[in-house]
């Protein structure tokens, strides 16, 4: 690299000249043109990689806040799959009920409720699992490779920056003890001629690089903003969860009563002890004998009631459904013009930048005063 040339050159000068000459203005003298040109292009190179790493780091948390995001609204993809399956299993479980006397006004009230719910959810979940797959689940993907690319850039260009800023620094020290030896300046004045071309490249190349990257800062923030619908949908879920507690506790609750057996003995000859489940009793009550029928008919209200009074639960369909489905219209479109942003960026950044850089820090090595 340049720093061993300029060591090279200030060791070398360091056994000839008195120690006050370190002592000098860190400045290039007027004597050595190249390479005070060479220092412009370092101090250019500089403030562009400084700019060109705030812009690509910015971009990289806001990628991360994007993956985030995709995660989150695919788990909003996955609740809404399964509350349209746990819905449909509790109107499979209300069905047989709706044909019992005495629970099926609650049974049906509740099966009407959920079915307009139910519709629904797995309406919207049909179209949200369809945008998962075919949008989601690439745009994650492809956001996750973004996060390593840009974390690789930047560790570049932090890596280019430092090395920049030294290789100023030894340059300055090795320009003001070369000013005072022919052989020493001529040698200096050859490397920085040869490397400042190179520096000039990199630099306009860094620069070409930041539009690219800053402009897909906004697009990418506003599809982040477009992510709203699913939290509110991801909120409303939360809230029927408790609901769904609530109804699925009655119907269980139902279930247990409705199969609970009830014995009593017979007050008249043969003075035995006879056993019906409340299910029985509700849906057949003529096979029941008119000598304890109200009695059981009693205990069956005992068990019931206190049941029915929690049934009438209506549950709220989780809001912002709609507005979730109708948003996928425009994140798809949003999603596919950001991905065709990237390639033009990971161009730059392949290509161009990480490929420059490189060549340069390979140009620096292969200098022929480096081997020296």
């Amino acid at each position: 690299m340049l720093r061993r040339i300029l060591a090279t050159i200030v060791a070398a000068l360091t056994l000839v000249l008195p120690i006050h000459a370190f002592s000098q203005e860190n400045s290039i003298p007027q004597n050595l043109p190249e390479s005070r040109a060479l220092d412009a292009e370092l101090a250019k190179l500089a403030a562009a990689g400084k700019q060109s790493t705030q812009i690509v780091d910015k971009l990289r948390k806001e990628v991360v806040a994007a993956r985030k995001d995709v995660d989150r609204a695919r788990l909003v993809v996955k609740a809404i799959g399964k509350m349209d399956d746990r819905v449909a299993k509790l109107l499979r479980q209300l069905k047989p009920m709706t044909s019992i006397p005495k629970v099926r006004t609650v049974a049906k009230f509740l099966e009407k409720n959920l079915k307009k719910i139910q519709e629904l959810l797995h309406k919207v979940r049909a179209k949200v699992e369809k945008f998962d797959k075919e949008k989601l689940e690439p745009w994650r993907k492809k956001l996750s490779e973004k996060e390593d690319e840009l974390a690789a850039a930047l560790t570049k260009l932090n890596e280019l920056t430092q090395s920049v800023e030294k290789t100023r620094a030894d340059l300055a020290q090795a320009a003001s003890l070369a000013a005072q030896n022919g052989k020493a300046r001529q040698a200096l004045e050859r490397a920085a001629k040869g490397v400042r071309p190179l520096v000039s490249k990199t630099s306009k190349t860094i620069t070409e690089v930041n539009a690219p990257a800053d402009a897909i800062l906004s697009p990418l923030t506003s599809l982040r903003k477009s992510f709203g619908s699913f939290w509110t949908v991801e909120k409303s879920l939360n809230d029927m969860d408790k609901q769904m507690k609530s109804t699925e506790k009655v119907a269980n609750d139902l279930d247990k009563v409705l199969a609970k057996k009830i014995s009593f003995k017979l007050p008249v000859p043969p003075f035995k002890e006879v056993s019906f489940t409340v299910r029985q009793v509700l849906e057949k009550p003529g096979e029941v004998m008119d000598v304890i029928l109200k009695p059981i008919e009693a205990l069956v209200d005992k068990v019931l009631d206190p049941i029915l009074k929690k049934a009438k639960i209506e549950i709220k369909p989780p809001a912002g459904l709609t507005e979730l489905a109708a948003s996928i219209d425009s994140l798809g479109p949003m999603i596919d013009k950001l991905a065709s942003q990237w390639q033009q960026l990971e161009a730059s950044l392949s290509e161009k930048l990480l490929g420059q850089v490189d060549k340069l820090l390979a140009s620096l090595k292969s200098l022929p005063l480096a081997r020296k």
